[in-house]
């Protein structure tokens, strides 16, 4: 409850966007925020989420049928059951622009067992002032080539001189 304090205070007029490893499943209990798709039952701690996201005006794409597609599960426990504890939420007013909710599995997660897949969503919108949308250009690295230590050490101090990017940005 103090993250939720804190966070009424701090982040207003900016928007609010929630990425999480909540480690917590939710649906069984609907609401603007949170939808039934792929719905777990919850625990109570969820409520903690729910009262988040309901103060903050955020929803989970991922779990709204109209949203989202493909696989639900975002998570593989040691013993192979899966389930759907990391989300994105985006303001609800970005509800419409939402163009694609989905689990991405072809993300290097850097980790020894790929336990932890990527959810995403993406959205269009137009910023006022601007005619043009540059699209991203996705990285691609050979993770292996870090097992040489000089190639590992120029990469790490490569990443040291990067600028700092403000969170405002």
């Amino acid at each position: 409850t103090a993250v939720v304090k804190e966070t009424r205070q701090s982040h207003k007029p900016a928007p609010l966007v929630f990425l999480a490893d909540t480690n917590i499943r939710v649906g069984s209990t609907e609401s603007p925020s949170i939808g039934n798709r792929a719905a777990d039952e919850e625990e109570e701690v969820a409520e903690v989420v729910h009262l988040f996201l309901s103060d903050n005006a955020i929803i989970l794409p991922a779990t709204f049928d109209a949203l989202h597609s493909g696989q639900d599960w975002t998570w593989t426990r040691p013993d192979g059951t899966v389930s759907r504890i990391d989300f994105v939420g985006i303001p609800l007013e970005w509800t419409e622009a939402v163009t694609s909710s989905r689990v991405l599995d072809d993300i290097d997660m850097w980790s020894p067992s790929q336990d932890h897949l990527v959810p995403f969503v993406a959205i269009s919108m137009q910023a006022s002032g601007r005619d043009t949308v540059t699209p991203l250009r996705r990285l691609r690295f050979d993770r292996s080539k870090l097992a040489n230590k000089d190639a590992a050490d120029a990469f790490m101090h490569y990443v040291s001189t990067l600028p700092a990017v403000h969170w405002s940005v």
